[in-house]
């Protein structure tokens, strides 16, 4: 990777797809729940990329409470989070980054969230924005937004590290520069460049220039 992120005075990372590949985790929930409601489970799954599970719910079923029933999704991933893997070399670059200085934003739930990053080690940072936290989910930019009212940082002054293009679009719409992680962000418009993953797409030097700034 070619960009300077020493100009970058915060990191900003998505959860799901970025740090964590939690994609059998989030399928299985959603089937089962899909199925438990009498609903299409490959329709529920493709209509849930990027979203939080509230919106998903509100579009699939919008006779149910969204926030109960969310709830019972997230509940569902906590019972397979065994399901859970890492993404190559997430948690080293995430370790090497000051506390101070870095930040999750993800569509999950806070609860949810938390059970990942303990399943794989990975430590809670002091900022985490939350589905739980916006009435607006990803391409909707309030979740950085509200990340950036969080911090005391200006948008340029954060770099978000994104895997889909909604999360894309949220964080460019608010000002961010963004990385795109993974196949899903490789072709998308705005973003400043493209790794694979973190063991692939960083270079030492990149690591390096984050710390001790």
């Amino acid at each position: 990777m070619t960009v300077d992120l020493s100009k970058f005075h915060h990191i900003a990372f998505d959860l799901d797809g970025v740090l964590v590949d939690s994609q059998a985790v989030v399928e299985l929930a959603l089937r089962r729940w899909a199925q438990d409601r009498g609903y299409s489970p490959d329709l529920v799954i493709e209509l849930s990329a990027g979203r939080r599970d509230q919106e998903l719910v509100a579009e699939v079923a919008p006779h149910r409470d969204p926030e109960a029933e969310a709830k019972c999704i997230a509940d569902f991933e906590i019972e397979v989070m065994s399901q859970l893997r890492a993404i190559d070399g997430a948690e080293q670059f995430f370790r090497s980054i000051p506390s101070a200085r870095k930040s999750i934003v993800t569509s999950s739930t806070k609860e949810a969230a938390t059970a990942r990053l303990r399943q794989l080690g990975i430590p809670l940072p002091k900022v985490l924005i939350s589905a739980d936290d916006v009435t607006r989910g990803k391409p909707d930019p309030q979740p950085y937004e509200l990340l950036l009212e969080t911090v005391g940082v200006l948008a340029e002054e954060c770099l978000v590290f994104e895997d889909s293009p909604t999360g894309i679009a949220a964080a460019l719409a608010a000002g961010c520069g963004c990385v795109g992680v993974g196949a899903a962000a490789q072709n998308c418009q705005g973003i400043m460049e493209w790794i694979p993953d973190f063991g692939q797409g960083l270079n030492p030097a990149a690591v390096n220039s984050l710390r001790g700034v």
